[in-house]
This record gives structure tokens, C-alpha cells and sequence, in this order.
């Protein structure tokens, strides 16, 4: 079963990260309260975003290298 919600209260960056597996979407809420929905992002780069923040990684550090200026996005 793939999760495909994560909320990310000790992020100095995001508040919550949601992946819809039927369009490959991203969806990053920020503590700026902006939301962002970057396009066609693999599987496989959800699922270790996840696995990353779930065991206490850093999810703005994650979106810096992985992320951000990667795939396209919309507002």
C-alpha cells in the first residue's frame, strides 16, 4: 500500500506533502501557506521523500535537492 500523506509539523519549510498516484502529482503545502503541485514526479521519488521525512530527515533539504527546479509545477 503506498501512503500518499505525510504531514510535516517539525519542518521549518513544509506543512504537509501529498502524492496522488493516478497523475504522478505532488502536492507541497509550505508554511507560507502556499501549495504547489509539481508534475509527473516518479514514484520511486515519493516514495523516498516519504521514507526520508518519516525518519526525521529534513523535507525542505529533501525538495532542495530533489525537487525544486526539477519538475514543472502550478500554483
Amino acid at each position: 500500500m503506498i501512503k500518499n500523506y505525510l504531514a510535516t509539523p517539525a519542518s521549518n519549510t513544509t506543512l504537509y506533502l501529498r502524492y496522488h498516484t493516478n497523475n504522478k502529482e505532488l502536492e507541497i503545502g509550505f508554511k507560507t501557506r502556499e501549495v504547489y503541485k509539481y508534475i509527473e514526479v516518479p514514484l520511486r521519488v515519493w516514495e523516498s521523500y516519504y521514507k526520508e521525512v518519516s525518519a526525521g530527515g529534513s523535507s525542505g533539504k529533501f525538495f532542495n535537492e530533489f525537487i525544486k527546479d526539477k519538475y514543472e509545477f502550478r500554483r
